[in-house]
């Protein structure tokens, strides 16, 4: 009894994206939640296959060696369950339109 509760926290891609490339970016009262070993951080595959997508489309650049960079960035995260239902709605997905990049990613420095 006593203690705190262990929070599971499903990161978003943006706010994964600013955990290992741009940290300043992050509230300081989240970002230390989010550093904080009595919560667990939880990843999809679709954040990671989204910043891959935009780093090939030049959107954003993550790094030369992409293998390294995605094992390091999700070092110590735990992978989300990706349900079909998410794989089918994902098939739905328009990737060659035209357009600035969304708001929550840097163009401007590598992650």
């Amino acid at each position: 009894m006593g203690g705190l509760a262990r929070l599971r926290l499903l990161l978003d891609t943006h706010i994964w994206l600013w955990l290992v490339g741009n940290p300043g970016r992050l509230n300081p009262a989240i970002l230390q939640e989010l550093r904080s070993a009595n919560n667990e951080l939880w990843l999809s595959p679709m954040s990671t296959w989204e910043a891959l997508t935009l780093h090939r489309k030049n959107r954003m650049y993550l790094a030369d060696d992409l293998d390294q960079w995605v094992a390091l960035a999700t070092y110590g995260t735990k992978e989300a369950v990706l349900p079909h239902d998410i794989v089918l709605a994902a098939r739905t997905i328009a990737l060659d339109q035209g357009g600035s990049a969304p708001s929550c990613h840097s163009t401007d420095s590598p992650v």
